[in-house]
């Protein structure tokens, strides 16, 4: 330790032999390492290469034991071996040497061949005064002496261990060495490597770290010591530059379980968290991490790097947030959001689109969806989908569907979106379909109830207006049924008061007006039995009738007023025709109506007959007039309570049939 310490705090070589191993068979070690410093030249680290040295120790105590057994024992070893004679010049340094013995491993560590009997320089004419005169202080003092140097010549480093042999009147020394030229080529190559990579570290905009074996941090970039605001030659290993002092709280624990698990498992180490700058201020890191395995697979080295991923998570949290608003602002409004992706033809959504069309997978295959719905909607929804992505002319998406459940129920949706693009022209082409959807199905029926409400309202005014209508029409009949009597015994009366005192005549008169009379006293009693129609109490008087008289009494009411107006009225009676049944009030009072109206819309000097026929098994009356008549289309109501053509009539004959069973 005490070399150890001397190397760091004077920058020289460490070199150092020890055991290792138990004490029944220890191995000699030989360590060599060079200090490595800083930008700012303070030793940084050592690197170095430790041999096994064993069978030169094991030599060395030998020689020690017994200078006759030597030969055979450096004969046997792989390490080069050679007794060498000592040249000096005039100031007393050791200028070249000369080979009395080699032993068989000395070419192959060398090179040389038949080096014994011959002087170094006559072999290596330029050799580097370094070693004659280290050898020469060996020979001097006989203190032994360990070294590593190289021979340019030669192309080769080697590690020697002299020391001095021979009697006091002949002093030789004997040089126990090992070609380390590719060690040495490697601590090079490894410096070198170190040297790039540190380069290359600090080139690199992210923090980059290494560690060893056991997770022990020993190397940061200089981008760490600019992160943490200290100077870039602290140790790694110093409390405020160690990694887990800026770790945040409440990241440390999951970040160091994690390392922990990759150190026992070897497998890589990835991880988000929080750590803190020079100015107190955290910023989220990706770290990752990978390991270096030797030969046999075990881990040797990890390598790191820090990625500053703070605004790409600002940028994650706050899509998080804008996606929680959005939830929020879903459910709150009862939507479902909906994302149809072109390259899988699948659609994403969300918890209320679950809801709304009774499934629950997170995404489904366009054509899955609209299987779901109503067959009559399926094709109508695909059409306005095709039309929303059309890249030449997108047309809006709006449409209310019908999505049916498994349980048979039907919801009503009304879905609404948009497409979105990349491309121009023809290499334009949308990337995205989204939009939302919510159940309407309260809505749609409470608009059919409404519907219902309105419909119900306009048939009730309908019925109202009707009602109206009917009593406007039931007043005009009232009026009409009454003056129909009265003018027959209005007529009847100026007859009979301007005609002579014809008792015939008079007594026909009389009974005219006493039928009229009782007419009108029937007309009042209609007008109670309409009262009992729209009560549903209305009672029919079922005998037997002669329908004969009945249209002969018919035709006696209105003979006055048919021979007002010069029109001629003639009853043809088949005398076939027998009794029927029904009520002669009522039969009568239709008979009544039909002659007068003849009479009534006949133009002067017209004509209207009265027949009266069996037909079959019933009777048959016709009240036909050369009026102008009736549309057509209103004989098809004209059985309505005294309902009236609008129009101008067309026909020019209107023929009234009633049929009675006998």
């Amino acid at each position: 330790m005490a070399a150890l310490k001397n190397s760091i705090e004077t920058g020289e070589d460490y070199v150092a032999e020890y055991r290792i191993g138990t004490s029944d068979a220890p191995r000699w070690a030989y360590a060599r390492a060079r200090v490595e410093h800083d930008a700012s030249g303070k030793p940084a680290r050592l690197a170095g290469v430790v041999q096994d040295v064993t069978d030169r120790k094991t030599a060395e105590q030998s020689l020690s034991i017994t200078q006759d057994r030597y030969r055979n024992l450096f004969d046997s070893i792989d390490q080069g071996f050679c007794v060498l004679k000592l040249k000096f010049d005039d100031a007393g340094r050791g200028n070249d040497y000369y080979y009395e013995e080699v032993n068989p491993a000395f070419e192959r560590q060398t090179g040389l061949k038949n080096a014994a009997g011959l002087w170094m320089r006559q072999i290596v004419p330029d050799l580097e005064p370094y070693w004659p005169e280290l050898y020469g202080r060996v020979l001097q003092t006989g203190e032994p002496v360990r070294a590593e140097n190289e021979v340019a010549s030669l192309g080769r480093w080697f590690d020697v261990y002299g020391f001095r042999v021979g009697t006091a009147e002949q002093p030789r020394v004997a040089v126990l060495f090992s070609d380390i030229t590719a060690q040495r080529q490697a601590i090079v190559a490894i410096r070198e490597s170190e040297a790039r990579f540190r380069q290359l570290a600090d080139t690199m905009p992210q923090i980059v770290w290494a560690a060893r074996a056991d997770g022990t941090l020993d190397y940061y970039n200089r981008r760490w010591f600019n992160f943490i605001d200290r100077p870039d030659e602290i140790d790694p290993a110093a409390p405020d530059v160690r990694w887990d002092s800026y770790v945040h709280a409440d990241d440390l624990p999951r970040a160091g379980l994690a390392w922990t698990a990759s150190l026992q498992t070897g497998k890589p180490y990835e991880i988000e968290f929080r750590v803190r700058d020079g100015h107190g201020e955290y910023h989220w890191f990706l770290v990752r991490a990978l390991p270096v395995h030797d030969e046999d697979g075990r881990v040797i080295r990890w390598y790191g790097t820090c990625t500053d991923v703070d605004e790409q998570k600002a940028a994650e949290m706050e899509r998080e947030r804008l996606a929680e608003q959005r939830r929020m602002a879903l459910d709150a409004a009862n939507l479902g959001w909906w994302h149809l992706d072109p390259a899988s033809g699948d659609v994403f959504f969300d918890e209320g689109f679950k809801s709304i069309f009774g499934v629950s997978a997170d995404r489904l295959a366009y054509e899955s969806v609209i299987g779901l719905m109503h067959p009559d909607d399926r094709e109508r929804v695909n059409i306005a989908v095709l039309a929303a992505t059309r890249p030449d002319d997108p047309q809006p998406y709006a449409i209310d569907y019908r999505v049916m459940h498994g349980d048979g129920t039907v919801r009503w949706v009304q879905a609404n979106g948009r497409a979105y693009y990349t491309g121009e022209g023809p290499a334009r082409q949308y990337t995205a379909f989204v939009g939302t959807i919510a159940d309407i199905t309260q809505r749609v029926h409470a608009d059919a109830e409404r519907q219902a409400l309105l419909d119900s309202e306009r048939a009730a005014r309908a019925d109202a207006e009707r009602a109206s209508r009917m009593k406007d029409d039931f007043l005009a009949t009232l009026s009409h049924e009454l003056r129909t009597p009265l003018n027959a015994i209005v007529g009847w009366s100026q007859i009979l008061a301007s005609s002579t005192n014809d008792p015939g005549e008079v007594a026909e008169g009389l009974a005219v007006i006493e039928r009229n009379a009782r007419a009108q006293t029937q007309i009042i009693e209609d007008i109670l039995d309409m009262s009992r129609i729209v009560s549903g109490k209305l009672r029919l008087d079922v005998q037997p009738v002669d329908v004969a008289s009945l249209v002969r009494a018919g035709v006696e009411t209105v003979q006055p007023a048919a021979d007002a107006k010069g029109i001629r009225l003639q009853t043809v009676i088949d005398p076939l025709a027998a009794e029927v049944a029904g009520d002669s009030s009522r039969l009568h009072q239709v008979f009544w109506n039909l002659i007068s109206n003849a009479v009534k819309f006949t133009p002067r000097g017209g004509q209207v007959q009265v027949r009266l026929a069996r037909v079959a098994s019933h009777v048959e009356v016709s009240v036909v007039d050369s009026g102008e008549g009736i549309d057509l289309a209103f004989c098809r109501t004209c059985s309505t309570a005294s309902a009236r053509p609008t129009a101008a009539p067309r026909a020019v004959t209107a023929a009234w049939d009633w049929g009675f069973r006998s």
